[in-house]
């Protein structure tokens, strides 16, 4: 896909060069029609246009002036190379080789005075036969070489994609084991306790919701399909605090979350309740390295300017100046019994499946604020 838009962004912008150069007669007009076939109906038919017409431009030069003319040798050449980046390098073989063909026989042909030649341009020397035939040989070269490298470069960036997908998979895999962690932890410890059966018994169902959620977004990852919808934040956040609770109980924190108002944002909304749950199970973790009494997590859901923000506080120790430009890297952790995926997954999906930005700073009394911004 990256490709076919690669090769359409070099003929739209071909396209653009040669209306503004013709800007002042009516051959602007054809690579006017040239553009908007391309870029609304079809690249492909534009293409084979584009190219058909700089091959025609190709062959009046060489009946006109020869072939050694230098207008002539670059036209060839530059046919040879475009037919190759819009189309194909076959294609692109195919025609050199009947370019080169055709450019021999017109070199005969002018050679026996057959077709008349305007040569006043090299003082009325004509070519030889052998030069044609040696111009031909180099154009069939030159697109040969074009073609051998293609075929080289397709079968490396298909190792190279091959590659990409075995460490996507690895990653999904460690986010897969990280993310199904944690509601499975809850999910046991509500169901060990004896008190408040009733809602224990509820966060354990929502739990298993949400992990029935998560893995068929994690199916719909392996088959490339996705769940987009428009989704409440509150609602997800809310539900993220429901899964948590029993780590919010354990731990003793009080969890405050603001929101002014209702928030609809445009995804996958399990992905996303993925990154919240991520965050504040962080936020959770870090008072598990102080002896604060004082234990509170604050959440602020605000839209401002067509921007969603999501931020996360708390009042811990904060993120350590040695390990602030670590902590979104896959497999960095600082917990003795963390993987060290959680932060990394929260990067990548708010970027990547958000178009936002997720970042951090140190309050300036205690703790850190982790914050999501997206647009909305």
């Amino acid at each position: 896909m990256k490709a076919l838009e690669s090769r359409k962004a070099i003929l739209n912008t071909l396209l653009l060069v040669g209306i503004l150069f013709f800007i002042r007669t009516k051959i602007a007009l054809f690579f006017i029609g040239l553009y908007l076939l391309s870029r609304f109906k079809s690249f492909k038919a534009s293409s084979y246009l584009f190219v058909g017409t700089l091959l025609i431009s190709a062959f009046y030069t060489v009946l006109k002036w020869g072939i050694d003319l230098p207008l002539s040798l670059f036209l060839c050449v530059f046919v040879i190379l475009l037919t190759n980046i819009v189309i194909n390098a076959r294609f692109s073989l195919i025609v050199t080789s009947i370019m080169s063909f055709c450019f021999v026989y017109i070199s005969i042909l002018q050679f026996q005075n057959t077709i008349s030649v305007d040569r006043a341009w090299k003082n009325g020397r004509g070519v030889e036969i052998e030069f044609a035939m040696l111009y031909a040989f180099a154009f069939f070269l030159i697109a040969l070489i074009i073609w051998f490298y293609t075929k080289y470069y397709e079968k490396r960036e298909k190792k190279i994609m091959e590659m990409y997908q075995l460490v996507k998979l690895g990653r999904l895999s460690s986010g897969f084991l990280h993310d199904l962690l944690n509601p499975l932890t809850a999910l046991l410890c509500n169901l060990e306790q004896k008190k408040e059966m009733q809602e224990d018994l509820n966060t354990a169902f929502l739990i298993t919701q949400k992990m029935r959620n998560f893995l068929i977004s994690t199916k719909k990852q392996f088959s490339c399909g996705e769940k987009k919808e428009m989704f409440l934040i509150n609602y997800e956040v809310e539900q993220v605090l429901e899964v948590l609770s029993y780590y919010i109980r354990k731990n003793k924190i009080e969890v405050e979350f603001k929101a002014l108002k209702k928030i609809k944002l445009y995804g996958d909304p399990v992905k996303f309740s993925h990154a919240v749950l991520n965050i504040v199970s962080n936020a959770i973790d870090a008072y598990s390295f102080c002896e604060d009494s004082f234990k509170k997590i604050e959440i602020y859901l605000v839209k401002k300017n067509g921007k969603i923000m999501l931020c996360v506080r708390d009042f811990a120790k904060g993120v350590p100046v040695e390990v602030q430009n670590k902590i979104f890297k896959p497999f960095f952790t600082t917990k003795e019994q963390g993987i060290g995926i959680g932060l990394a997954l929260v990067k990548n999906i708010i970027e990547n499946d958000f178009n936002g930005n997720v970042y951090f700073k140190n309050n300036k009394g205690h703790g850190a604020t982790f914050v999501v911004k997206i647009k909305g």
